[in-house]
């Protein structure tokens, strides 16, 4: 069990609806880059056996680029697994999935991923469960809230202990 966390709560799984979520202003240091790790503990009400997902947790501008614009990270849990995104100005630099893993409702997940400069890779409790080589163009979130829950697609369940890490925090 984790202590103090938040809930998430939408109604439905209407793509588009924001339901529940908190924007935490843009500040470089929650946009970092590289090398850098992001985690968190989820424990999701529901599991998306689509390609939509839930999204607990983005730093991701779609502004610039007519709409096209990834810049920055996004988590989703979809097609019952868990994800980490990388996004540049036309796309993602890279998509990668936890395999060999399948997260349960009321389930708390310690989700962790990291980028060194060159690979990606997610954690799910303690374990790699994937890794992916970062193709040129990523670039970190320069004007977007970071958001906890609700992003264009809907976010379901309790979120806990968020750290983002950045090199100028290691020491």
């Amino acid at each position: 069990r984790v202590g103090n966390s938040i809930r998430l709560v939408n109604s439905g799984s209407t793509v588009g609806y924001c339901g529940s979520k908190m924007d935490v202003p843009l500040n470089p240091a929650l946009n970092p880059a590289a090398p850098f790790s992001v985690e968190f503990w989820a424990n999701p009400n529901s599991l998306s056996t689509d390609s939509t997902g839930l999204c607990p947790l983005s730093s991701m501008d779609p502004n610039w680029y007519g709409g096209g614009n990834r810049s920055g990270f996004i988590f989703y849990l979809n097609n019952a697994r868990w994800q980490f995104r990388l996004g540049a100005i036309g796309g993602y630099a890279v998509v990668v999935n936890a395999s060999g893993i399948t997260p349960a409702v009321g389930v708390w997940n310690h989700v962790v991923a990291t980028y060194d400069g060159t690979t990606a890779k997610l954690y799910v409790n303690g374990i790699q469960r994937g890794s992916g080589p970062v193709a040129a163009g990523w670039v970190p979130n320069s004007q977007m809230a970071l958001r906890i829950g609700g992003t264009s697609l809907y976010a379901v369940g309790q979120l806990a202990l968020l750290s983002i890490q950045g090199s100028r925090d290691r020491r």
